[in-house]
């Protein structure tokens, strides 16, 4: 049975309302770019379709351990179709290195090997997440159907249910991470977006917990999910900054030799020329150094 915007549930998967059946739920938080390509493509291949699949999993074995929160949370990004689209998506993607897919049955075995069969073969229980989730599953369903069957959190419906209302309401995944001041960057990077969107789940279930049960034993809990949400954002910038970078630097020291004066470039050529000849006699030193010990070696072994 789906679980559909249904704050209660995403309580006691996340140990602020524990029970039996939601003990140690490994959450599953999805994203597909382009998901109608994916639905209508008939055929293996998927070197034609410009899409990425996004994927966040968080443990929540992990939240009363002592793991880091920056380690709780693991994101993978599957790129798909023309090699410049690929590319993109690669330096786009802030959690790691993107994978490039080339057909259906390739995804497949990606997403069985890194995220559904650490768990599974442990019997553990998987719940996906989503921000409007129902087009991402009926996409990933079409490449493995068992995405069908699982349980699922809304971030969009439960959003909706429990943020007071009023207004022209506006429940996308952008804003809602500025109203709840989630450091969030690259959206529109399905990786990017799942890992977002696993975030806001976990500040929706601490806004929606009520305030006098906060002190209830709670407070501990309630700490590690906002630590966890909060974690700031590894630093990688894009390949066309780094490039830029390099060029005004160089541009710089162009300039900066233009209004040299003319005993400043007489004293850097003077020093240039220095090491030059003390590299060249260092060079010939080691050449007549292997050479003698090349002589002294034969001598040795005829002797």
């Amino acid at each position: 049975m789906n679980t559909h915007g249904h704050t209660q549930t995403l309580q006691a998967v996340l140990n602020l309302r524990p029970t039996a059946e939601t003990k140690d739920t490994v959450l599953i938080a999805i994203d597909v770019e382009n998901a109608g390509q994916i639905t209508t493509s008939k055929t293996n291949s998927l070197e034609g379709i410009n899409t990425q699949i996004g994927f966040a999993v968080l443990d929540t074995a992990l939240l009363p351990t002592n793991t880091p929160p920056s380690e709780c949370i693991s994101t993978y990004n599957f790129a798909t179709g023309a090699t410049r689209y690929c590319r993109r998506a690669c330096t786009r993607f802030i959690f790691g290195k993107s994978i490039e897919v080339k057909d259906k049955r390739g995804m497949a075995g990606m997403i069985y090997k890194l995220i559904l069969n650490p768990f599974e073969d442990r019997g553990r229980d998987i719940m996906l997440v989503g921000h409007a989730i129902t087009s991402d599953i009926y996409a990933l369903s079409t490449i493995i159907p068992r995405f069908a069957s699982y349980r699922y959190l809304d971030t969009q419906s439960i959003a909706r249910l429990v943020l007071p209302r009023g207004g022209k309401p506006n429940h996308s995944l952008e804003y809602l991470l500025k109203l709840f001041q989630c450091p969030f960057g690259r959206l529109h990077c399905a990786g990017n977006d799942a890992n977002f969107t696993l975030k806001l789940l976990l500040l929706l279930a601490v806004y929606s917990f009520p305030l006098e049960e906060v002190f209830g034993g709670n407070v501990g809990v309630i700490g590690r999910l906002m630590g966890v949400a909060n974690v700031e954002l590894p630093v990688r910038r894009y390949l066309h900054e780094v490039a830029y970078e390099r060029k005004m630097r160089k541009r710089e020291r162009k300039m900066m030799k233009r209004f040299r004066d003319l005993e400043t470039i007489q004293r850097i050529r003077a020093e240039r020329a220095a090491r030059r000849e003390e590299r060249e006699a260092e060079g010939e030193g080691g050449e007549r150094g292997r050479g003698r010990g090349r002589r002294g070696a034969c001598g040795d072994f005829w002797e």
